[in-house]
């Protein structure tokens, strides 16, 4: 499986948009989740692994169709109370309880990795889940974005001061780190990839993560269809981030520095 990942609001359902313009197949597409006001092009969140890594992370105490179906409600008070359980899910979370949880589901896995062998899949939970994929997973796709429009990108969305979307970038970009990861692991910067000087560069490191060659004639004919300005929004601005959040986005972007599209390494090591 290939896969795609990054705290939420990080850019990878464009990412993901762009990869299936180039020939990723990411399964059937009755599976993917709707598009909506936040993301108008589709989430290419496939609900079957959805549901699988939401149990992954919380257990199978909570019903995790209501994740399948809209990424984020309507409602303040159902937003209110996702939020609370995700709070406490993940208050409760470790990696030995993943990986505990992964053996009980260990039938439902494997019928996901044979049904989707050579697909990729998407979804910011891999975050957390990706050591119980184990080598399943072929490549990762991993997508940094400016933790400031991250963290108001959230606050828009939810509802909630954009205080919870700093802490939850930090806490998801933290979880993907804290672990050794023994498949190559391939960068693409969402801010430069919506600018015009910066596309061709993180565009050629789709092409290296789903090893199809560039094209340039096809690369900007897919850019000028689909990297739409308006739908950037939540725009950074030089405003300084917090001190901690600033030191974890210059690791992020050392990390996409030293992994140059002919040079991504095969071993991504933990933070």
């Amino acid at each position: 499986m290939l896969v795609v990942t990054g705290p939420p609001r990080s850019g990878t359902s464009l990412v993901c948009n762009l990869l299936q313009q180039i020939g990723c197949d990411f399964g059937d597409e009755e599976l993917l989740i709707a598009g909506n006001q936040w993301n108008e092009l589709g989430y290419f969140e496939n609900t079957e692994v959805v549901s699988l890594n939401h149990r992954l992370i919380i257990g199978s105490w909570l019903d995790a169709e209501p994740w399948t179906v809209s990424v984020w409600p309507e409602g303040r008070f159902e937003r209110l109370r996702r939020l609370m359980v995700l709070l406490v899910g993940r208050a409760t979370m470790t990696s030995q309880n993943i990986l505990r949880r992964s053996k009980k589901l260990a039938a439902e896995m494997e019928a996901i990795q044979h049904k989707y062998a050579g697909c990729t899949l998407k979804d910011p939970r891999f975050c957390f889940t990706l050591p119980a994929w184990g080598r399943s997973v072929d490549r990762v796709l991993y997508c940094i974005r400016n933790p400031r429009e991250v963290a108001h990108s959230m606050a828009k969305q939810s509802g909630f001061a954009p205080a919870i979307g700093f802490y939850a970038w930090h806490r998801w970009q933290r979880w993907f780190w804290r672990h050794s990861h023994p498949y190559p692991v391939h960068f693409v910067d969402y801010n430069r990839l919506v600018s015009e000087e910066g596309f061709e560069e993180e565009f050629r490191r789709l092409l290296a993560f789903a090893q199809v060659p560039f094209d340039e004639g096809r690369a900007q004919e897919i850019r000028k269809r689909i990297v739409r300005s308006d739908l950037h929004h939540n725009r950074s601005s030089e405003k300084p981030l917090p001190f901690i959040i600033q030191g974890a986005y210059d690791e992020l972007l050392g990390r996409h520095r030293r992994a140059t599209p002919a040079e991504t390494p095969r071993r991504a090591a933990a933070q």
